[in-house]
């Protein structure tokens, strides 16, 4: 199968002026750059093919030469001189500025143009790699996943295993107090490097359910605590269900809707802090009383 010439692998017209050629190339190192096509080991030759061309049409003088001398005749001479040590300085800031824009850096994500065909741009070569030079190490991609774990895990904290697709399985420390949405993040237990380079991280997304009981302010705790009516006339001891245990709570005679029990170090604990729990009552009013019932309550409080 013959090879397009490199108008045609660039997608443009031989009369296009630079700044349309740039847009194409760039649109095109977007679709076949290595670090967003890790599966698919054909993208690299195709970058490598479209950066050939952009190299030749972006420079004056050689794009006058592959005009004149035609696609095949030009390719002869241009990879006897040396391939992609023939790059110079100039073309190489042009593509830096371009990979600058596209990923974010040099090349996002720990990629360079020098990574994929090596050092050394201004005309001399080196052993290894694509046209004579050698690729550096890159690194692997990260991993993101989500975890959902119930509240009460959340404020306690815990320990985990998770195994993702084709992995080993990874213990995940939970640490006590994570919010939802917060972020967990295991250095080296993501993709492994292509070749040779350091593995990436696994990231991991807090999604936190199963929380209906607790409203958290800070590092507090807030729930509601509802009383029967004879308990906040009289008063008494109930028995509270806490995260971090069952407490003995002590109700006063004529307690009211309203009241707030605060008890320290039964809220979010954290290395460091621990946060408080509040207890805010409610009265339960009877639905079952009878009308004579309600008369003589609502006697007694016309009497006050």
């Amino acid at each position: 199968m013959a090879k397009k010439d490199y108008y045609e692998m660039l997608g443009v017209s031989k009369d296009v002026d630079a700044k349309e050629l740039k847009k194409a190339y760039r649109k095109l190192a977007m679709k076949y750059h290595p670090d967003k096509n890790k599966d698919n080991p054909n993208a690299e030759a195709k970058f490598k093919e479209i950066t050939v061309a952009y190299d030749v049409l972006s420079d004056p003088e050689k794009r006058k030469k592959y005009d004149r001398m035609g696609h095949d005749n030009f390719e002869k001479g241009y990879e006897a001189s040396g391939g992609f040590g023939g790059f110079n300085s100039d073309n190489f800031s042009d593509l830096g500025d371009i990979f600058g824009d596209l990923f974010g850096g040099k090349g996002g994500g720990g990629f360079s143009f020098s990574d994929l065909f090596g050092g050394g741009f201004s005309g001399g070569q080196q052993q290894g790699g694509f046209g004579g030079f050698h690729q550096q190490a890159t690194r692997g991609q990260n991993i993101k996943t989500e975890l959902k774990i119930p509240f009460s895990e959340a404020i306690k904290g815990g320990e985990r295993s998770i195994r993702l697709q084709g992995s080993k399985e990874i213990k995940v420390k939970i640490p006590q107090g994570i919010k939802n949405g917060q972020k967990i993040k295991l250095k080296g237990q993501g993709y492994a490097s292509p070749n040779g380079g350091e593995a990436g991280d696994l990231i991991i997304e807090i999604s936190v359910y199963n929380n209906t009981e607790y409203k958290i302010d800070g590092d507090n705790l807030n729930k509601s605590l509802f009383l029967d009516l004879k308990t906040a006339l009289n008063g008494g001891k109930l028995d509270v269900q806490t995260l971090w245990g069952t407490i003995a709570l002590t109700i006063p005679p004529k307690t009211g809707s309203g009241k707030i029990f605060k008890i320290p170090g039964f809220g979010v604990r954290k290395k460091n802090t621990k946060g408080n729990l509040l207890i805010k009552t409610e009265i339960n009013i009877p639905t079952d009383l009878t009308d004579k019932q309600i008369k003589k309550i609502t006697k007694i409080l016309e009497e006050k």
